[in-house]
């Protein structure tokens, strides 16, 4: 029951924030912040710790796994824990949490790794709780002496007339699987043998076809608008690569960042406080507090311009003044 509880509890302090900034309003617009970024920050929510999301589950299907034959209970018990974790996650996402970036599936790979290997770990755990003739039987074998040996009477019998419980193919599986695994390790160290590995084809798509088409769209309108205000060429090869080759939604597309710039990393923006030219009435949305609304935009330009200022010779970069109207001038006669 820990998710639900965090969540009201957390949700609750976001809500007691957002009605300290709206000075106790009703009206969502109404804000006590100075800068956007600010706004965001306090009615976003917290970022989506997905590393912690992965580690509550993995946790709960190993102690299941590893102590379920001990404890039966614990096999109902995770299955509801499950369900909760399920719903919780899908509520905090659209309700709580700022949206997750997209990963890959390496940490869900790692986690059903981890979850296989509590499983093969279970086995012998099994066996000596299910063996145990103490707890199923109630065979009692005392002892005289506080040095004797104490026994369990959990033995397997291996010589002439041989004799083994209920349990046995618990133990000759386990044997199988650490000689298996026993193998595979000494053929992955030494190149020997390879058991059950392969090569395979990814079927990894041109990188110029596997760009998203929102945002070929925004690198393509960034490019033409700082072309057309600045007369600045960024990225001119590569944006046209991206403008001729034509968009195939069937194709696999890049996950998460698909450029090497910085301003294409939602945290660099948001360190920066860059507002991106799609941005719908981007000047009316910047105040750079002056009375005139013509040059609000200049703001935001100017983070993007120095952020890519490496092409400009330094001694004039440095002397580049952020005054907005006169920067707008000299940064056009630096290119």
């Amino acid at each position: 029951m820990m998710p639900p509880i965090e969540w009201a509890m957390y949700g609750g302090m976001q809500m007691l924030f957002i009605a300290m900034d709206t000075l106790w309003s009703l009206n969502p617009f109404k804000t006590q912040s100075k800068t956007i970024q600010q706004f965001v920050d306090i009615h976003a929510g917290p970022e989506y710790a997905i590393h912690y999301k992965f580690s509550s589950i993995v946790k709960a299907i190993i102690i299941c796994l590893m102590y379920g034959p001990a404890l039966p209970i614990l096999y109902p018990i995770t299955f509801v824990t499950m369900i909760v974790m399920v719903l919780n996650e899908r509520l905090v996402i659209f309700y709580y949490n700022r949206e997750p970036p997209t990963f890959d599936d390496d940490m869900t790979v790692w986690s059903i790794k981890l979850s296989e290997w509590s499983l093969w770990l279970s086995i012998p755990f099994s066996f000596w709780i299910l063996g145990n003739r103490q707890i199923y039987e109630n065979a009692v074998y005392p002892i005289t002496l506080s040095t004797d040996i104490r026994l369990s009477g959990h033995v397997q019998v291996f010589d002439e007339d041989p004799k083994f419980d209920y349990t046995a193919p618990l133990f000759f599986f386990f044997v199988l699987f650490a000689v298996y695994e026993v193998f595979h390790w000494l053929g992955s160290k030494f190149g020997c043998i390879h058991p059950f590995t392969f090569e395979y084809f990814e079927d990894l798509p041109n990188y110029y076809d596997a760009i998203e088409i929102d945002d070929r769209e925004d690198l393509i309108n960034e490019t033409e608008y700082y072309k057309a205000k600045y007369d600045i060429t960024y990225n001119k090869g590569f944006v046209d690569r991206i403008h001729d080759t034509r968009y195939n939604d069937k194709i696999k597309k890049i996950q998460g960042i698909p450029f090497y710039d910085i301003l294409s990393n939602q945290e660099y923006i948001m360190m920066y406080q860059y507002l991106p030219v799609d941005v719908p009435n981007r000047d009316l949305v910047i105040q750079d507090g002056d009375d005139d609304d013509t040059n609000n935009a200049w703001i935001a330009d100017s983070i993007f311009m120095m952020v890519n200022l490496a092409d400009i010779d330094e001694k004039r970069g440095r002397e580049l003044s952020m005054n907005s109207k006169k920067s707008q001038e000299e940064f056009r006669n630096i290119v």
